[in-house]
């Protein structure tokens, strides 16, 4: 379902009021449009809670939480979240909570109404992470479902440039390896944070590109995520020639990993 208001019998003699009705089917248009595009982004339901972007953290300690500002779909409606750091005290997680108010100036709250009585009635929604006990919140943190984050840099001496992110609800890879050193049987490239949650364990060659100075004829890496670890594991295989410098892998391979 669809709401218009029909405006074709305004005019500069006719003016329309404003009845209840009027700015109900104004909310139920706005809260539809907001619905139905988070379903295609997510494809899911608007109970859980997606975080669409920026609500990153960083963790020091063990429990202090910077976060990053961002943004979350919940119940319909995209509510905004300021950059916060908390700081969690015994038995407390990081929790979503709403935050409710009003737009108090000049030209919104409070309004005159025709029987002389005032009220607030341009309202504020937001939500904010707070630290506080499970449960207590719309949602907690660690129960959230990243959307988007920006790219991460997980570079190192042998993966140049490398990057991760959640993109439209997967988790994504970009840059170029080096492969100027040997390499071990089986290593631990890095550690995903915990709160990235994969549906699956993951298993994906990335193929090996010669620019011109490697003498590698082809060969892949294969490269592994374990879903209980959250490592990402690379180890070589089916490597013809020697992986000098000049070859280059094509992280992007491991795009569209899926996600809980």
């Amino acid at each position: 379902m669809s709401y218009r208001l029909l405006t074709t019998n305004i005019t500069g003699g006719a003016a329309m009021p404003i009845k209840k009705g009027t700015l109900d089917l104004y909310n139920q248009e706005f809260e539809l449009i907001t619905r139905e595009i988070g379903r295609i982004s997510t494809g899911t339901k608007t109970t859980d809670v997606w975080i669409l972007w920026g609500c990153f953290p960083t963790i020091t300690g063990g429990t202090t939480y910077a976060f990053t500002e961002g943004a979350i779909l919940y119940q319909n409606v995209i509510l905004r979240v300021p950059a916060v750091t908390i700081t969690l005290g015994g038995g407390q997680v990081p929790v979503f909570n709403l935050v409710t108010g009003n737009i108090t100036s000049a030209i919104a709250d409070p309004v005159l109404f025709s029987d002389n009585n005032t009220y607030n009635v341009h309202q504020d929604f937001s939500a904010t992470i707070t630290a506080a006990t499970a449960g207590s919140g719309i949602c907690n943190w660690s129960d959230a479902k990243y959307y988007n984050t920006d790219w991460k840099d997980e570079s190192t001496s042998r993966f140049l440039n490398a990057y991760w992110r959640i993109y439209q609800g997967k988790l994504e890879f970009k840059g170029e390896v080096d492969l100027s050193t040997s390499f071990s049987p089986v290593s631990t490239w890095f550690t995903l944070p915990s709160w990235v949650e994969l549906a699956q364990n993951i298993s994906r060659p990335c193929f090996v590109s010669d620019i011109g100075s490697s003498s590698l004829s082809w060969g892949y890496l294969l490269f592994r995520i374990d879903k209980t670890t959250n490592n990402v594991i690379y180890q070589a295989s089916a490597l013809s020639g020697t992986a000098g410098a000049g070859a280059r892998l094509d992280l992007s391979a491991l795009n569209n990993i899926p996600l809980l």
